[in-house]
């Protein structure tokens, strides 16, 4: 069995692919790479089996991970233990691959993203991401998934994404926020996610003009009408088509900023949001929306006047709380996101609380 590591970005070669059989999950006719390859989860913990490191044939860094490709009953005895009387699992061969990948994080772990590629005629990539949360221990990671079958004669890579904490967010210092009558700052670096923006388009642009927008830029995977939605939901006046746009790559967080930049400057793009992971379990982003409290409901001063600085835009003022405001931001804001302005105006002195409105988006 041929195998390699590389640090980063690893790659595990199995060289050259003589495909005679078409495989049961690709598409009829001519392909466009990549091509998404179907897989079922090896679930080896049911089989009251494992694999223990000490089989495994190399030694993995802190966050790093290698692969092997499995085609034989030899070779999974070689690396499977089962407990007790639990026989080995069974897998034919004949039809299928067994692709073993494995690593260790610095970090929790709180999810694992991965899929596999067919990205040539005969080449294969399995993408791993791990996604970690903010424990400090050391975590290993097992991926154990059926493909159908890919020939001893292939090449396949490991393409595996250092934890998004370490990799995507190189501007920690500036992505976090406050809890309302808290101090402390609530940094986001570690839920960064690397491969997703939230882009809020202004009220008058129609689904249309959005779809063509994106699908045109050359940065973000095509999008449909359907995926268009308005937030905020319960406010008819201040409601924007948003948009949660995936990237063809993925991004640090300095490169993202380009991007925010760049699609900022078009007349229909209202603001662009980074996302987070809210450790592995939703996508969260903010808007152009956000909240703030005044220490004296009956003296707005500061806040008029701070908001004609920030040239943002007070929506309502609380019926029920009337020391609570809604504010939005626009393109001629000092900031043109919620996140940043709520944090500026906080740090004045001059307000309880000012916080970004954050929403679950996928």
């Amino acid at each position: 069995m041929k195998w390699k590591i590389l640090l980063l970005i690893l790659s595990v070669f199995y060289i050259c692919c003589n495909e005679k059989n078409k495989k049961i999950d690709e598409p009829d006719g001519p392909s466009i790479y990549p091509v998404e390859i179907e897989f079922t989860e090896f679930d080896i913990q049911g089989f009251n089996c494992g694999f223990p490191d000490q089989n495994f044939p190399f030694d993995i860094p802190i966050n790093d991970g290698a692969l092997m490709v499995i085609n034989n009953e030899n070779e999974l005895e070689n690396l499977i233990v089962c407990f007790g009387d639990s026989s080995y699992p069974e897998i034919d061969f004949s039809k299928h691959s067994l692709l073993l990948a494995k690593g260790n994080s610095s970090n929790g772990i709180s999810k694992i993203f991965k899929n596999v590629q067919k990205i040539s005629e005969n080449e294969y990539q399995m993408n791993v991401d791990v996604r970690t949360g903010i424990t400090g221990w050391i975590e290993p990671w097992t991926i154990a998934i059926i493909t159908s079958k890919i020939s001893d004669d292939c090449k396949i890579e490991l393409n595996f994404m250092k934890p998004s904490q370490e990799l995507g967010c190189n501007c920690k210092d500036e992505l976090y926020y406050y809890k309302e009558g808290n101090s402390n700052k609530n940094f986001l670096s570690d839920q960064f996610v690397n491969n997703y923006l939230v882009i809020g388009f202004e009220r008058h642009i129609v689904d249309e003009e959005i779809v063509v927008f994106i699908n045109n830029s050359g940065i973000f995977n095509p999008v449909k009408s359907e995926e268009i939605y308005y937030y905020p939901q319960n406010n008819d006046s201040y409601y924007y088509p948003t948009l949660l746009v995936n990237t063809k790559n993925k991004y640090t967080c300095s490169q993202f900023k380009e991007i925010i930049t760049t699609m900022e400057e078009s007349p229909i793009v209202a603001y662009t949001s980074f996302t987070f992971s809210n450790y592995g379990y939703d996508i969260r982003a903010w808007s152009n929306i956000f909240h703030l409290s005044v220490k004296d409901k009956d003296d707005l001063s500061d806040l008029y006047a701070i908001v004609q600085e920030t040239n943002s835009l007070i929506i309502e003022q609380n019926e029920f709380s009337p020391h609570r405001f809604m504010l939005v931001t626009n393109k001629f804001s000092k900031y043109k996101n919620g996140l940043q302005m709520a944090n500026y105006f906080y740090e004045t002195g001059k307000f309880i609380s000012a916080e970004c409105s954050f929403n679950i988006v996928k």
